[in-house]
């Protein structure tokens, strides 16, 4: 995974954990999430499964629809000498819009505390996820730099912040979900110019982005919320890693 984009990661995500840590002594937002069925517990995986679907079917070399082949070699027609850095900032966007929201007052589907659990969990399942496929397919990037192409950590990292953005305030303004979405695709279509990925792996990570997202969400709804009350039995804990070099956090909370 590129190094700038983790750096830049965990300037993003240490300040959020550190705030959760302190949030038992911010007035609690007492609003909560509209209960889901069982119907729409299978509806809202139709997307994602989709978007994992489709990239699978982009491994088949053929004329008709995109697949690696034919989308390779029209960025090598096109955009041969393409480059940026901006997939690396750009996918951190939706995350920094749903926060600002948060702290410029703005009311969300949850308040920020238990935003940050479902986003912790959601990154767990996404990072476990995008990890675990990496160390078993081990295909080549389209540059050849790694075998770390499939899927998309980017993608899906952007896509989880786009869902959880529209999760959150989508019901605010449709604007809000259509500039979270609209950003994740331009992040997802930038790896492909840069040739860092295939086009299945843009949208397998995806797909695994908005489904980690989404599983989050329906653990939070059906495992937490309902048995933690206003959320009082929630705990986060973060603490420096000095054997790791590294950061450690974790939740605790009771059922």
């Amino acid at each position: 995974m590129n190094n700038l984009f983790l750096r830049v990661k965990a300037l993003i995500l240490i300040p959020v954990f550190f705030f959760a840590v302190n949030a038992n002594v911010l007035p609690q937002d007492t609003s909560k999430v509209k209960p889901v069925s069982k119907k729409s517990d299978l509806i809202q995986f139709i997307l994602p499964a989709a978007l994992v679907g489709f990239g699978l079917t982009c491994f088949d070399k053929n004329n008709i629809t995109p697949n690696n082949t034919n989308v390779y070699d029209w960025r090598q027609r096109n955009y041969k000498d393409f480059h940026t850095r901006a997939d690396d900032f750009l996918a951190f966007a939706p995350t920094v819009a749903a926060y600002g929201l948060q702290f410029l007052g703005v009311k969300g589907t949850n308040d920020w505390k238990k935003m940050t659990l479902i986003y912790a969990a959601t990154n767990a399942i996404l990072f476990g996820t995008a990890e675990g496929l990496k160390m078993i397919t081990k295909n080549y990037r389209p540059d050849s730099s790694d075998t770390e192409s499939f899927p998309s950590a980017h993608a899906a990292f952007v896509f989880a912040a786009a869902d959880m953005l529209n999760f959150e305030y989508g019901s605010k303004s449709v604007w809000i979900s259509i500039a979270g979405y609209t950003t994740a695709t331009a992040v997802g279509m930038i790896r492909i110019l840069n040739n860092k990925h295939w086009i299945s792996d843009v949208f397998v990570g995806a797909g695994i982005g908005i489904l980690s997202n989404r599983l989050a969400y329906l653990l939070y709804d059906k495992l937490i919320k309902n048995k933690s009350g206003k959320g009082n039995n929630l705990n986060f804990m973060f603490s420096p890693d000095i054997k790791n070099k590294g950061m450690k956090f974790g939740l605790q909370f009771k059922i």
